[in-house]
């Protein structure tokens, strides 16, 4: 295990020594983490990454260092991923992770064997000072079991189907079966300067929104073609947005207050879930036509499948 770019030169020295002597591993697997390292005076520095496509970067230079020792069947498998290192970061809470997670993965989950996110729930970092309903964990639930956004990021994706059709910087559209299409939308929105600007310990959730590029809505059109000739199609629709299924937003009807009783645990615990709403289409001449306009780290997992009734 190690860290791709800090770790470059030992990684491609022991796996020469590991072809030179025939005991070549299964897989080889490294963090993933949105950082660069640099050397000072003989101490390393880790900085965050300003570069948008970094983890891609880092899955080329590990993938390179594979084929050049001529062992493509060695697997690589990312150990430990998230957008941050920090557990006082409220991003970890928003709807930015989710988005994140869902654009990444649409990037990168080609090119490696395995991803396991950075981590389950935030009871591995609670400490004295967590006193809060979310204090900006890592985990993709809270210390009371609330879900996350990240958390239907991750579900969302387990739910495609294993037919890719198509996809693109804001959707991954799939089919199971014959005639059932489930698809995952994001707007996914880049940091700003000001993030690099301040401490990456954020813990007040007030100040994500003046830390990225731009608030603007994407619309897609979204097009199925070749189905069925004048056939009802049911779309149903799930959301996870500021509006919906956001942790944030509902502790911020409470006034982000921390003595919240076990009634209001419960009742946030069961709030904290995906909007849905659901149409009714006809294909008309074999195909499917409808929109989906997405709030900025806005995700959506739509299913479509023909109506029976």
């Amino acid at each position: 295990m190690g860290i791709i770019e800090k770790d470059q030169v030992f990684l491609k020295r022991f796996l020469t020594l590991c072809v030179e002597h025939d005991c070549v591993p299964d897989f080889v697997s490294f963090l993933l983490f949105p950082y660069e390292t640099k050397e000072t005076g003989g101490t390393i520095v880790y900085k965050r990454a300003v570069r948008e496509n970094f983890e891609t970067e880092q899955i080329e230079m590990m993938r390179e260092i594979l084929d050049s020792l001529d062992i493509p069947k060695c697997k690589l498998y990312i150990t430990e991923w998230n957008n941050s290192i920090s557990n006082r970061n409220y991003l970890n809470d928003s709807c930015f992770r989710a988005a994140y997670i869902a654009r990444k993965l649409s990037e990168i989950g080609d090119s490696v064997d395995l991803i396991s996110i950075w981590m389950g729930s935030d009871w591995v970092s609670s400490y004295y000072d967590t006193v809060g309903i979310a204090n900006g964990g890592s985990g993709i639930l809270t210390k009371d079991s609330i879900r996350k956004p990240a958390y239907f990021a991750l579900q969302f994706m387990n739910e495609l189907g294993d037919t890719l059709l198509s996809k693109g910087d804001h959707y991954i559209i799939t089919r199971k079966g014959k005639q059932s299409y489930y698809m995952i939308c994001f707007n996914f929105k880049w940091y700003s300067s000001n993030y690099f600007l301040r401490d990456e310990n954020i813990q007040n959730p007030e100040v994500l929104a003046d830390i990225f590029e731009d608030d603007q809505p994407v619309k897609l059109e979204i097009e199925l073609e070749d189905m069925p000739v004048n056939e009802k199609f049911i779309i149903k629709r799930r959301t996870v947005n500021r509006e919906k299924g956001s942790i944030l937003s509902e502790w911020k009807r409470f006034q982000y207050e921390n003595d919240l009783d076990g009634s209001d645990v419960k009742y946030l615990r069961e709030t904290c879930i995906p909007g849905l709403s659901m149409e009714k289409r006809e294909t008309g001449k074999g195909r499917l036509q409808f929109d989906v306009t997405l709030q900025e780290h806005e995700i959506s997992m739509i299913h479509i499948y023909q109506d029976l009734a």
